[in-house]
């Protein structure tokens, strides 16, 4: 929640995260606002390739 409130107030459209598969991991960060991606970025992919990339928006597209 402190990085959220940090990059609301830095001004960043959201927090990109790379968590490890498992079950309780995943489901912790979908249930703090995360999405899953479907195109994660390629570098950060290639890095973490069995993690699931994840993406917690800080604000709605076009506000």
């Amino acid at each position: 929640a402190l990085a959220c409130e940090h990059g609301v107030l830095a001004g960043v459209d959201g927090l990109y995260v790379s968590a490890t598969e498992s079950r309780n991991t995943v489901d912790f960060y979908l249930g703090q606002g995360c999405l899953m991606l479907q195109s994660p970025d390629p570098e950060l992919y290639a890095q973490e390739p069995h993690d699931i990339h994840l993406y917690r928006p800080f604000r709605e597209k076009g506000l």
